[in-house]
């Protein structure tokens, strides 16, 4: 990929090319301040490999990249914390006014954000942690696609 495609996607110009084999997965990504609040409220202690871009995965290796939603705001509502020693995260619950991210998030079968794993670990467990209840809290989001050039993408930067 060139840098005036990256720049060209990044921006979020109209009619830029994406193809499969550039976004590994779709879902909901957070700035900076928004993870932080995520990593601030943990209620254990982090694991070896901490995850650098904080998300919720929609769909893995989706056919369809959806750009067109990449941007739209998602409302997480944070409900569960759990910590195996291997695995660590949230359970959450997704909202969002756009009826398409909606119905996107609607299809995960658990939804979750993995905040740190152990070196020997999958984040794709994260979903398998027994989820404790904490104190809800909030966090804002944005659509978009995780490439592994460049990171994640929703359109408004990365």
């Amino acid at each position: 990929m060139n840098n005036s495609t990256i720049d060209q996607k990044l921006n979020n110009v109209p009619n830029a090319e994406f193809t499969y084999a550039e976004f590994t997965y779709i879902g909901c990504f957070f700035d900076h301040d928004e993870a932080e609040k995520l990593r601030a409220h943990r209620a254990g202690k982090a694991l070896d490999k901490q995850i650098a871009s904080l998300h919720i995965t929609f769909e893995y290796g989706p056919k369809d990249m959806r750009t067109r939603l990449f941007g739209k705001e998602v409302t997480v509502r944070v409900v569960g914390y759990g910590n195996n020693g291997k695995n660590e995260g949230y359970l959450v619950e997704i909202s969002s006014g756009d009826e398409e991210v909606k119905a996107l998030a609607d299809k995960i079968a658990l939804p979750h954000i993995t905040l740190s794993r152990a070196l020997d670990a999958s984040s794709v467990d994260t979903k398998d942690l027994d989820f404790a209840d904490i104190e809800p809290f909030s966090v804002t989001g944005r659509f978009g696609g995780y490439s592994e050039e460049i990171g994640p993408v929703t359109g408004i930067g990365r």
